[in-house]
């Protein structure tokens, strides 16, 4: 079974349904997003139970304040993340699962990040394989087998389970066709 994430995540336990957005950027995305984590918040609170809400801003960890302060006023439980750009000039998206993991995606945002950095700064650590600006994406979209292969078995070696691929519907027809194949992508165990 291919193991994979969505932008927006889909949960199905057999109680509830829950949808968790991932993938988000803010204000802190200078250029890319104009939304505070207050608005996100607000309109996150009052689409289910137990709503829960990531930002991934560009290489900065700068609005995790913001984001904690308006996901606990609005009940939200906040998920902190930050969309890296390699040294390649490849976008990643990463999520803190736990303090580690918080501190290290701060020590990601201050450098450049190889793949030598982000296995450096694995710990506590998910990976999700990133918008079309990916590595993995546009090898896709390059139809380079070869640098697929490549991009997912160094992703996979640095995270193993902390690994997923991440589908994204923006109405694209280039994200239709990278979605397309990442769910035939069987990640290893």
């Amino acid at each position: 079974m291919t193991r994979y994430l969505t932008t927006i995540l889909f949960l199905l336990p057999l109680w509830r349904n829950w949808v968790i957005h991932l993938h988000v950027h803010t204000r802190y995305s200078t250029g890319d997003a104009l939304a505070s984590s207050k608005k996100l918040a607000q309109k996150i609170s009052s689409m289910g139970p137990d709503p829960v809400l990531g930002i991934t801003d560009h290489d900065n960890m700068s609005g995790i304040v913001d984001h904690h302060k308006a996901c606990r006023a609005h009940g939200v439980k906040p998920v902190y993340g930050m969309e890296v750009t390699t040294d390649a000039g490849n976008h990643l998206t990463l999520l803190a699962k736990n303090e580690v993991g918080l501190k290290n995606l701060f020590r990601l945002s201050k450098t450049d990040k190889s793949y030598e950095d982000l296995s450096r700064y694995r710990t506590g650590v998910v990976a999700l394989s990133g918008d079309l600006s990916g590595a993995i994406p546009l090898s896709i979209l390059k139809r380079d087998k070869k640098e697929l292969n490549f991009h997912l078995s160094a992703l996979h070696n640095i995270y193993r389970r902390d690994f997923y691929l991440e589908i994204i519907d923006h109405g694209l027809r280039e994200q239709k066709r990278v979605n397309d194949v990442l769910e035939k992508i069987d990640l290893p165990k």
